[in-house]
């Protein structure tokens, strides 16, 4: 009999920097090895793919999804669907997985008001505790965790992708990339326009580069969230940065995969803990990567440029790689390439979840 696993998501939407993006290969990788996944969602985007059931959260759906499950998983954290799922979990005595994405370290809690941090806290101390396992996506958040004693089972699970599909033969898509007009080099963020993706302190490191930057362009691709957009605007508009740096869309996953063979370099500034989904697509593109330490996968950091999330650190590791010659900015997305396939492909990775799963299931098969 075929282990059930139900997985929990906010959306299926493939937006720039999305957990969404992932799942696909994900699901597709524990077909192949006997494994059932159901989708639980808070809205009707999707559907994933062909024969996998989807639906949108309702209490009834939702206690006979998790009944049937063998293993509840939530990916992501701190939004009302994971709160119930994870609640539905437990009142039902399923073993159920969370994987937070960050959303249980310090920065979160302490960027809300107490009005927001109370319900927050008391149901993660409902919840978190008991959970049959955190899934940490990279060592600093698992020791973050670990320092903070959420959880006596802390797993190391990270994402993954399924790398062949982001191996360009010249015959992809412009997803709409060509009509914006972007000069010189291309320096990509990958991400929902947030204060924690690292926006600001990207734009103000590129600035002190001076002469070093002039043939560089900021493109900025991702979701608004909230007036962040506005803010950002307003931003470069003073500083008279309109043609240099550049906001737009990257709704799916053709468009960031446009975005991706137009870019000379990705950079990942986060200021705390993400998930590395964008970073995975380039380094599977053939990009080179400067990502915070808060952002860089596991393993990575002799493939990819890492630096701390201060604007001075930031400053100096893009100084560095825009230095590089593109040849050697080829040899390093290449041998980044290699290390990451052999790791985060989910040819590799779908091993570690389908462990846990049946352990946390009892076994069962």
């Amino acid at each position: 009999m075929a282990l059930s696993v139900l997985h929990v998501v906010e959306s299926l939407s493939p937006q720039a920097g999305s957990v969404a993006i992932c799942l696909p290969g994900l699901i597709q990788a524990l077909g192949q090895r006997n494994l059932t996944s159901r989708i639980i969602t808070a809205d009707a985007n999707g559907p994933l793919s062909d024969g996998v059931e989807h639906c949108t959260f309702n209490l009834a759906t939702a206690g006979r999804l998790a009944m049937e499950a063998d293993v509840v998983h939530v990916h992501g954290w701190g939004t009302d669907l994971a709160y119930r799922m994870a609640d539905l979990a437990r009142s039902l005595g399923r073993p159920y997985i969370v994987s937070p994405q960050g959303a249980l370290g310090i920065w979160v809690p302490e960027r809300r008001g107490w009005r927001r941090r109370l319900p927050a806290w008391w149901r993660n101390r409902r919840t978190i505790p008991q959970a049959a396992a955190i899934a940490c996506i990279c060592e600093h958040e698992f020791q973050e965790l670990h320092q903070r004693g959420r959880n006596d089972r802390l797993e190391l699970l990270p994402y993954g992708l399924p790398f062949d599909d982001y191996e360009s033969d010249g015959s992809a898509t412009t997803g709409g990339v060509g009509e914006v007009n972007v000069d010189g080099r291309c320096l990509l963020l990958l991400a929902p326009l947030h204060p924690v993706e690292g926006h600001v302190p990207l734009l103000k490191a590129m600035a002190e580069l001076g002469s070093e930057a002039n043939d560089w362009s900021v493109v900025m691709a991702g979701p608004a969230e909230g007036r962040w957009r506005k803010v950002l605007e307003a931003a470069i508009r003073r500083k008279g940065g309109e043609n240099r740096a550049i906001i737009v869309p990257a709704d799916d996953v053709a468009t960031q995969q446009a975005w991706l063979s137009r870019a000379s370099i990705l950079v990942a500034p986060s200021l705390h803990v993400r998930c590395p989904v964008s970073i995975l697509q380039a380094i599977a593109a053939g990009v080179p990567v400067v990502a915070s330490r808060y952002a860089a996968p596991s393993g990575l950091n002799a493939f990819i440029s890492v630096c701390g999330t201060g604007r001075k650190q930031l400053r100096e590791a893009l100084r560095e790689i825009v230095r590089l010659p593109e040849k050697q900015l080829s040899v390093q997305a290449a041998q980044a390439r290699v290390a990451a396939k052999a790791m985060f492909d989910w040819s590799v990775l779908a091993a570690d979840y389908v462990r846990l799963y049946k352990e946390l299931a009892g076994g069962r098969s």
